[in-house]
């Protein structure tokens, strides 16, 4: 007496199957609200069914039920047809474990490796980028001598490719999961840990054979030394680059997020006000302004580099110029590899990023270096 109406709700059940996947959000709600009150009907006719069923079909005891006849075995089949779904607030006894959106915490990359000019080399052995150092100036000739040379001096910054690779292993487990979107970010995870390492070593204080940071840029001759960050520190920073004869705009100060509160520390000598005035960018809280009296500059936050209270006499910390000046060789492009054989005895999926890159200051003195004052040891 119920299988007219049992046939009607697994039809109707079919149809939201097929609904859902272009449904939107406020539908999706709809069909929740439906597909629960029809597994609570569902379930009052499965319990009328099993009543019916006891009625009509006594359950055999006692020796009639151990001797197994045709007739007990089929009763027994027909008991587990009917009671072999359990349902509890209208769902399923054992349901997916529900797991939400995967949350970015924290920036983990250094806006840097956006800013820079990026060059694609593809199938370079290497590259160079020849810059003026200097164009000459001209002199002043008696009439009938001999002119003198006024050759302008050209020098170049050579690009060479390496290999950054980043590999991890994720439990096989996560195919199984309902939620599919755990395993895209594990493969952008290998994305983000190349890119991290690609800003880090453009502001590298360490030697690399193939990748030569701006501190390391023998383009780079203007150093900047102060002992503590106080109320001279940016207006120095900002009058040292482009040169004697200019104040060169669109440069970026690169510092550590402890130099940047040590700037927002500083305090007027009169009204003891802060000095600097810090406005974080809303929407990439990696970079900013720093604003103090007409002066303005754009800021990019990098935690490779050492905060000037930590490093010791002679050690870089900041740096400031046009991102632009930096030359980024890609030599091939971002690749992300999941390969579910190569761990499979431990039943691991393999996860191996990789890029080939290189990089270089090309523009003379294209950057100020900002080191810590003082002789080294």
């Amino acid at each position: 007496m119920f299988e007219k109406r049992t046939k009607e709700i697994e039809a109707r059940k079919a149809d939201i199957l097929k609904e859902i996947e272009t449904a939107d959000e406020a539908r999706m709600k709809e069909l929740t609200d439906e597909v629960d009150k029809l597994n609570a009907e569902m379930a009052e006719i499965r319990s009328k069914q099993d009543l019916a069923g006891k009625l009509t079909d006594p359950i055999p005891t006692g020796a009639e039920a151990r001797t197994g006849t045709p007739d007990d075995l089929e009763i027994r089949a027909k008991q587990l047809r009917e009671t072999r779904s359990v349902t509890i607030g209208g769902g399923k006894l054992v349901q997916p474990k529900k797991t939400g959106n995967i949350k970015d915490g924290q920036v983990e990359v250094s806006s840097i490796v956006d800013q820079v000019n990026a060059n694609p080399c593809e199938g370079m052995g290497e590259y160079q980028v020849p810059y003026v150092v200097n164009s000459g100036e001209g002199e002043d000739t008696e009439e009938g001598a001999e002119v003198a040379e006024t050759d302008p001096t050209f020098d170049y910054a050579t690009i060479t490719p390496g290999t950054i690779t980043t590999y991890s292993e994720v439990s096989r487990e996560v195919l199984k999961l309902s939620d599919k979107d755990y395993l895209a970010r594990v493969e952008q995870a290998a994305v983000t840990a190349l890119r991290k390492k690609v800003a880090g070593k453009i502001l590298s204080t360490a030697d690399d054979a193939k990748f030569t940071s701006i501190f390391k840029a023998a383009a780079c001759v203007t150093d900047v030394e102060i002992d503590k960050i106080d109320h001279t520190t940016l207006r120095k920073i900002i009058l040292s680059y482009g040169g004697d004869e200019a104040v060169a705009g669109g440069a970026v100060l690169y510092l550590s997020k402890a130099d940047l509160i040590a700037f927002g520390d500083v305090r007027g000598t009169s009204e003891k006000k802060a000095l600097y005035e810090i406005i974080p960018d809303t929407d990439n809280p990696n970079t900013g302004i720093i604003k103090e009296g007409g002066a303005s500059v754009r800021y990019c936050l990098n935690k490779k580099l050492t905060p000037l209270a930590k490093q010791a006499a002679g050690g870089y910390s900041m740096a400031f110029g046009n991102p632009m000046n930096f030359e980024l060789g890609v030599f091939s492009d971002y690749t992300v590899t999941v390969d579910e054989s190569a761990a499979l005895k431990r039943r691991m999926i393999a996860v191996l990023g990789e890029v080939m890159i290189g990089g270089n200051v090309a523009v003379y003195d294209g950057f100020v270096r900002i080191k810590k004052a003082g002789t080294t040891a």
